[in-house]
This record gives structure tokens, C-alpha cells and sequence, in this order.
């Protein structure tokens, strides 16, 4: 994974923790996550992570088969999306199925294929595709006896016939024959009071396992059962060197059904297997993808621990993944399950012994300071836990504490909100000295975030157990203020607050967005103006999920329609970004987290998590002491856009060429511009070299640059 990605593109941040499907083609593996899905190159060891943005397309697959006649691997989707993978990388998506006016549920339950057939099994019956020209045929449905709508969850090809599992048993149809009439479908009678599951080829037999553990096998005309007894809860049957089963914590020879072949302790939730020479595969969703040999090797891509941690946070060029409880929640305990942080291209793991359910990180001195739910902060450079010991916080107690449900940074210090405590603030310096507020001081008792403007006014949520709205504080002047409803506020049920550079509070609630033109002084008259935006208020009555500002002060609000980002004057839509127009895995967006060093804006959908690099980043008011121009040069084939990073606060950047004349007019967000090569007459520039004046608004703080365009 490249450490930087390039302007306007994206990347999927998937775990690959619960690994549930996995399929071999040649000498790759691919394994599929709860949302991600990765591929092993088996002879070199190469993992590639796969996604929408590399042209999948949906995600959390729900089967996949590798069709070796055709040298294609096809994925389906819960959505009935279906991709054709090419021996040469190319993606073919067929969407025929999802937007079909099929009143079923249209997920793909499993796939096999014969020759260029591809047969997918549904809830409604079987999809037939064609292979070569990937697309979709005919559709089986109501094949049942006397035209019953079935639900297929298994389907396999034996000879000249299809086989397909349902709650019915089994049932197999000749392929030659027009399979649409149910007439031309047979059940075989003897397990039609079976509950049939893992239907397996193995060469001319197929098997299959009935009522959980009795293995049954049909040579070609009748089913019948082999007097083999397989462990209780088989998850799945695979044919390699022989007939293996898999449980959750064993894979067993299946000939003699309670032969253990493996038991290794790193498989604790095994949902599929293969075999490839002497290694067994288990896709196992507590430690990903398992190679077991003679050894035991986990194989997954850098990633987070789970699509669903409850915080994602950016502080100085770090992108953290928090799970601990929400503060409404907690109801002590510890969850003991770390961080996971990004940090040049790559994400890592980490836990803090005697330090649980982390909850937030806040930038302290050279190093980071980490709060709790239970356990109160925990600096990070000197290694040393601060927690609560009757009014105030100390270091040292090792029972748990204080429940610290946000932290952020200001100045020199760290500032820290506790949920339902007598003290609901603490000021930490960098030397640990420690002031707490209390609840009457502050104003607020059940704080869930925090703000803070570049004066040092706090802004927090309120939980609505204590009515909601927002809790202002000035520590400096010990002023406190309540916004809510009455103050214009759309919703008491405030979700997220960003406050930009120019000291505006833009405000995410259950029925809109709200701005208050100057957050650092609120203990005035002025109310939360609500923009308007097309004749209409922007976002009436819409759940925003949250809310953030970049370093252009454009500002980016997570809805379950997806992201909008409106330019810093509310006066249009810079980017509309859903899942059918991006590489979002779904429309519900969860939170946001900035990174104002690269400007990449990370995602966090109900899906998983993605990243986008806009084309802003955090500045100065003075010129930075080195500025990147990427890429340069600018080779042939490139259609991307041109970066332009380090440059002063909302710089202007003029190209000209070498003789002089004007090419182009760049406005920068924040501290980065983009140029997409175009000149004012809306074509491509020439190769050449190009010239890059900038300066602030007023025309001071200056910088020249070049690039080259080349053929």
C-alpha cells in the first residue's frame, strides 16, 4: 500500500479479522472479510487488498467461485451484484439481478459453474449467467413441486445436471431440458425430510451433510446415507487430496468422520476450508485467513480490528480506530481491546496493559495522551496512567476510574471531558499538574465530545439524558453557556460540532445542520443561524450524523444518504459522493475524521471504513518551508490531478508557461491546490514546463515552483 495516494482518489481501510469466505484460483487465494476482500500470491506471499476502487462492484461478498473452464472468478453480493474477475484483472459488473423488479431477496448464496455456465443460487430460485458474454439468461424460479417458490442455498453441477439444496432436500434438473418448468425438476424422495447442507463434488460423486452430522453421497442415481457420523456444527465439507470437514475449532478427516487431522489454537471460528498441497486454508472470523501446515501462519493485509469501531480520530499525521463504549453505555467492565492507528500507508495494533476501553487521543507535548471509559487518561510518552482518586485525577491508582468519553488539545495542554462525574473537566499540562472543573462549573454533566476554538472556548454535546443541545465553557473568564433548541439550534439531539478557521461552529444534529458565526464568543446574544441553501434550509429535517471542516473550510456532512462537502461559503456542492458514485461501501456514513496533513478525509460507514485525499490540507498564515509538487513530472497517461502541497492559507497559484503567459488560475483550500491540467480555454496544456506563482490574499507569503509535463 503506497504511503500516500494520489489527489481526488480513495482507499478501502477493511478489516480482515472476520475472515468468512475463501476461494482458490491457480496459485492465488482470495479470502473474503465481514466487508473487505483480499488476495494471496501463494509463491511469492503478496497480499492485495481489493475493493471498490480498484472497480469491484459492491462489497461484503456473500459467495465466490473460481470457474476454472472459463479462468474467471465471479463474486456475489447480498445486493445480487455480480463481478467477473478475467485471468487479466479485468472487472466486469453485471447489475441485471439488483436491478431486476424481483420482490425477493436478491443475495447470492452460493455459485458453481460448468463449461461457460454459471449457476447462482437465491432465495428465489437459480440464476443462470453466461459466462463468456457475462450475462444473465434465465432465472429458475418456483421449481418446487407443483411450482412451489423455493429458497436455493446450495447449487452444484454433476455430469449432465444441475443439483440444488433448499428446505425441501435435494432436487436435481438435466441440464438439456427447460429447466423453467418445474415439471423437468426431480426431487429424490428419500431426503426430502432432511435438512441437507454443504453440498460437495468430488469428481463423479457428490455429498452432502443431513441433519448436521449424517454424510450422505450420491453416485450418480440414488442418495443414500454412508453410515459416517461427522462432529456436531460441520461448517463445511471441501474436496482436495481427500474429503476433509471443518468445525469451528478442527478440521477432520471426513472418511472416517472423527478423525482430527488439525485443532491449532489460532482456529477458534473456522466458517470455510480449502486444501492446496499440504496446507489447509481456513477462513476464520476471529483471526483471518489461517494457513495450516506444519506450522500455523495468520495472512491478512494491514488493517483495522473491526468495520465498526465506536471513534475515528486524526492528530498529527496518525488516523486512530477506537473501540471503546459509548458513554451512555458503560456500565464498567473492560473490554481490553486497544487501538488501532494508520500511520504511513499501513495500519498496526496496539494495547495498553492496565489500560482498557480507549476511548479518544489528543496531540500532548511530543507524544499523545489517551482517555478512557473506566480507566481515566494514560500519557503515552512517559508511560504513565492518570486516574481518579476522589475529586481529582493522580497517578498512580490502578482501580478503575474517572470515565473520560473525549480529549482534545489546546496549547500546551490536554483538556479531557468525563461522562456522569463530579468533576466533568480536567485540564492536563505537560507536566501532569491537573485542575478539575465540576459539573457547576462547566454547566454540563454528560459531555460526549469536545471542541475546542482557538481561543480556548470548550464546546461538548450533551447527552439528551441531561436534555441535550451544547455546553459552552470559557475556563480563562469561567463563563458557561447552554445552546439549544430555543437558541435555533434544529435538534437538541446534536451529533457532531467542527469548528473551522475562520472561528465558526458548524453543528450536525437529528434535523439538520446549524452555524454559529463565532464560536469563541458565545456568551452573547447571538443564536445558531441555520444556511440557506437553494432556497430551502440546508438540510431541514435530515439526520446529519456528523460533521467536519477541512482546511479549506469547506464543510463535509455524514448523512445515510451519503457525504456532501459544500464550499466554505455554503454556496454549492464541491463533491456529492454515495455508494453508486464512488467507492463508498454504503450511503450510511457513520463519522468523520480529517488529516490535515495529507488532507485525506477518512469515512466511516455502517460497511467499514474508507478514505478519500481532498485537495486541502491544514496551513499557517506564513509560507511553509517546503512545498510539494506531485506528480512531477507528469507523465504520459496520467489523468489525474496535480498536487500542490505546503502552500500558505488559502493561497492563489498561477501556471504560466515559460514565456510567460497565464494558464491557469488555482484557488488552494487551506494549505494544498489541485490543478486537473487543463488551461482557461478547457484543454490539455501542452508538454512543457509550467511555472507556479503563489502568494496570500495579500499578495504576500510568496512561493515559485515548476513542473513538467512530458509525453
Amino acid at each position: 500500500m503506497a504511503q500516500q495516494i494520489p489527489l481526488d482518489t480513495w482507499r478501502s481501510h477493511f478489516s480482515y479479522s472476520h475472515a468468512r469466505l475463501i476461494e482458490r484460483a491457480n496459485n492465488t487465494v482470495f479470502c473474503v472479510a465481514e466487508n473487505g476482500l483480499f488476495s494471496l500470491d501463494i509463491t511469492t506471499s503478496e497480499t492485495r487488498s481489493l475493493g471498490k476502487e480498484n472497480g469491484l462492484g459492491d462489497v461484503g461478498a456473500s459467495a465466490i467461485h473460481y470457474a476454472s473452464d472459463l479462468q474467471k472468478l465471479i463474486i456475489g453480493y447480498p445486493s445480487g451484484v455480480i463481478d467477473f474477475i478475467s485471468a487479466d484483472g479485468k472487472i466486469t459488473t453485471v447489475t441485471t439481478l439488483r436491478d431486476s423488479p424481483i420482490a425477493a431477496d436478491k443475495a447470492i448464496l452460493d455459485i458453481t459453474s460448468a463449461g461457460n455456465d454459471v449457476f447462482m443460487a437465491t432465495s428465489f430460485g437459480v440464476v443462470r449467467a453466461n459466462g463468456i458474454s457475462e450475462t444473465i439468461n434465465e432465472n429458475y424460479r418456483n421449481i418446487g413441486i407443483g411450482g412451489a417458490q423455493l429458497s436455493i442455498r446450495e447449487v452444484e453441477v454433476l455430469g449432465d445436471s444441475l443439483y440444488v439444496v433448499s428446505a425441501d432436500g435435494i432436487q436435481a434438473g438435466n441440464l438439456a431440458d427447460n429447466l423453467l418448468d418445474f415439471n423437468d425438476w426431480v426431487p429424490f424422495s428419500e431426503t426430502e425430510a432432511e435438512a441437507f447442507t454443504h453440498l460437495t463434488r468430488t469428481g463423479n460423486k457428490l455429498f452432502a451433510v443431513a441433519s448436521g452430522t449424517d454424510m450422505w453421497s450420491f453416485d450418480g442415481a440414488d442418495w443414500s446415507a454412508t453410515g459416517i457420523i461427522l462432529p456436531a456444527n460441520v461448517l463445511d465439507l471441501y474436496f482436495g487430496q481427500a474429503l476433509i470437514a471443518l468445525t469451528q475449532a478442527a478440521v477432520y478427516d471426513a472418511r472416517s468422520g472423527s478423525s482430527i487431522i488439525s485443532s491449532e489454537p489460532l482456529l477458534v471460528d473456522g466458517q470455510e476450508i480449502i486444501q492446496y498441497a499440504d496446507d489447509y486454508w481456513v477462513a476464520d472470523q476471529t483471526n483471518g485467513l489461517l494457513r495450516i501446515g506444519s506450522s500455523v501462519q495468520v495472512i491478512k493485509p494491514s488493517s483495522p480490528l473491526s468495520d465498526r469501531p465506536s471513534r475515528i480520530r486524526s492528530v498529527s499525521g496518525h488516523t486512530f480506530a477506537f473501540y471503546g463504549p459509548s458513554p451512555a453505555e458503560y456500565a464498567g467492565g473492560s473490554d481490553q481491546l486497544g487501538y488501532s492507528y494508520f500511520q504511513n500507508g499501513k495500519w498496526r495494533y496496539r494495547t495498553i496493559a492496565g489500560f482498557a476501553n480507549i476511548t479518544d487521543v489528543a496531540a500532548f507535548g511530543q507524544s499523545f495522551i489517551f482517555s478512557s471509559m473506566g480507566f481515566g487518561l494514560f500519557d503515552d510518552l512517559t508511560g504513565t496512567r492518570l486516574d481518579q482518586s476522589n475529586t481529582s485525577l493522580v497517578v498512580g491508582n490502578e482501580q478503575p476510574g474517572v470515565p473520560i468519553s473525549a480529549i482534545a488539545n489546546y496549547g500546551n495542554a490536554a483538556w479531557a471531558v468525563a461522562y456522569d462525574s463530579p468533576n466533568t473537566l480536567y485540564k492536563v499540562e505537560t507536566n501532569l499538574n491537573i485542575t478539575a472543573y465540576t459539573t457547576a462549573q462547566t454547566g454540563f454533566q454528560f459531555p460526549t465530545d469536545i471542541d475546542i476554538t482557538s481561543l480556548g472556548v470548550i464546546w461538548s454535546r450533551r447527552s439528551l439524558a441531561e436534555g441535550g443541545g451544547i455546553g459552552v465553557f470559557d475556563p480563562a473568564f469561567e463563563q458557561k453557556r447552554t445552546i439549544r433548541t430555543p437558541d435555533g439550534l434544529p435538534s437538541n439531539a446534536v451529533t457532531g460540532i467542527s469548528i473551522d478557521t475562520e472561528n465558526e461552529a458548524w453543528i450536525g444534529t437529528s434535523a439538520g445542520i446549524g452555524n454559529y458565526i463565532s464560536a469563541s464568543f458565545p456568551f452573547n446574544s447571538f443564536g445558531v443561524t441555520i444556511p440557506i441553501f437553494e432556497g430551502r434550509f440546508l438540510f431541514e429535517d435530515e439526520i446529519i450524523n456528523d460533521v467536519l471542516t477541512d482546511g479549506g473550510d469547506r464543510i463535509w456532512v455524514a448523512t445515510n444518504t451519503g457525504v456532501w462537502v459544500l464550499s466554505r461559503d455554503v454556496s454549492g456542492v464541491v463533491h456529492r459522493f454515495t455508494q453508486e458514485n464512488s467507492p463508498l461501501p454504503s450511503d450510511v456514513v457513520r463519522s468523520l475524521a480529517y488529516d490535515g496533513l495529507t488532507g485525506e478525509v477518512f469515512i466511516l460507514t455502517d460497511k467499514g471504513l474508507v478514505s478519500y485525499r481532498s485537495g486541502s490540507s491544514s496551513a499557517g498564515v506564513v509560507q511553509g518551508a517546503v512545498i510539494r509538487v506531485f506528480p512531477n513530472p507528469v507523465r504520459t497517461g496520467y489523468d489525474g490531478t496535480v498536487g500542490i502541497t505546503g502552500l500558505v492559507r488559502n493561497a492563489t497559484v498561477k501556471v504560466t508557461d515559460t514565456m510567460g503567459r497565464l494558464v491557469a488560475d488555482i484557488q488552494a483550500n487551506g494549505g494544498t491546490a489541485s490543478w486537473d491540467l487543463l488551461a482557461f480555454n478547457g484543454a490539455r496544456v501542452q508538454p512543457g514546463i509550467y511555472l507556479l506563482f503563489s502568494s496570500d490574499e495579500t499578495g504576500k507569503e510568496t512561493m515559485v515552483g515548476k513542473i513538467a509535463v512530458i509525453r
